[in-house]
């Protein structure tokens, strides 16, 4: 509690900071819940359906990268492609990963 007592001595008059926890266990424990309410911090954390939707962008995200960069075989070939031929194999890579997604 020491941490959370530092943080508070240092916020200025009238902010109303937010804490925030990927997991939220600790907002179970029910004295560091007290302190929070005590110092008028706002708790914020991410519930588990949307730390689910992440998972699922996030390997989006890494099924988009693998997949684009494959189509430039080395680091060269990618700087000497165009613009548009990079956003074209972006666009493509999205919509077969839309086609699995719906198989």
């Amino acid at each position: 509690m020491d941490t959370l007592d530092e943080l508070t001595e240092n916020i200025p008059e009238g902010i109303k900071p937010i804490i925030h926890s990927d997991q939220g266990w600790h907002y179970q424990l029910n004295y560091y819940t007290d302190k929070l309410s005590e110092k008028n911090l706002y708790k914020a954390c991410l519930v588990r359906e949307t730390v689910l939707i992440m998972r699922q962008l996030k390997a989006s995200f890494i099924f988009l990268k693998q997949n684009v960069l494959m189509d430039f075989h080395s680091v060269k070939i990618l700087e000497n492609s165009r613009k548009s031929q990079r956003i074209t194999s972006i666009g493509l890579t999205i919509d077969e990963y839309h086609r699995k997604q719906k198989a």
